[in-house]
């Protein structure tokens, strides 16, 4: 029953009237909702693609446990009534904590998304159920740096494998040299956003 805040990005782009795709924006723990969009790489793709970024805050570093998917779907909602937004268009992605949160808020209303892009961050034991029995027919883009100490590269390699697995289309975008930062795999992030906005499974 609390307000929650929300950071909100409208490439310049945008008209009113004209659908638009939307991202809504799980940012990292210790991060904040104004925090992950203050760095420029998300406005970049933004810009690039005109995609309206509604980022919710994550109720800190509780992984997106409920009540936080609730405050997620109402940031969804508040931006498909602020702006003219396209229903296929419209995708779920998460940095770190926020790679993990797109696999515990997704499948709450699997509905509503045309896809997933989860970035250094995979799902827990509890929640593989609930993937494997709402994503299918949904894309997954997974993107990962060889070098993460804190997200490993195998584990990332092994999601990717284990979805293919349960017969949900993903794929899996590796940035040699890249750390667990978003600068170090910012290339990987923008062919895997460009692909999941172009709707290539």
């Amino acid at each position: 029953g609390s307000m929650q805040p929300a950071a909100l990005y409208v490439p310049p782009s945008y008209q009113p009237g004209h659908k638009a795709s939307l991202v809504v924006l799980l940012h990292g723990r210790t991060q904040t909702e104004s925090e992950i969009l203050a760095i420029k790489y998300f406005r970049q793709l933004s810009d690039a693609t005109g995609t309206i970024i509604i980022a919710p805050y994550g109720r800190g570093d509780i992984q997106y446990e409920d009540p936080a998917p609730a405050d997620v779907y109402a940031a969804l909602e508040a931006a498909k009534q602020a702006f003219t937004i396209d229903a296929h268009r419209t995708f779920l992605v998460g940095y770190s904590m926020g790679g993990y949160g797109v696999y515990q808020v997704g499948p709450k209303r699997v509905q509503e998304w045309a896809g997933f892009l989860a970035i250094a961050g995979g799902p827990n034991n509890g929640d593989r159920d609930a993937v494997f029995d709402t994503f299918t027919g949904k894309p997954v883009y997974i993107v990962s740096g060889v070098r993460d100490a804190v997200i490993p590269n195998s584990y990332m390699r092994f999601v990717a494998q284990q979805l293919r697995q349960a017969g949900i289309p993903s794929a899996y975008y590796e940035q040699a040299e890249g750390t667990h930062r978003l600068s170090t795999i910012y290339p990987a992030i923008a062919r895997a956003w460009n692909d999941m906005l172009r709707g290539i499974k």
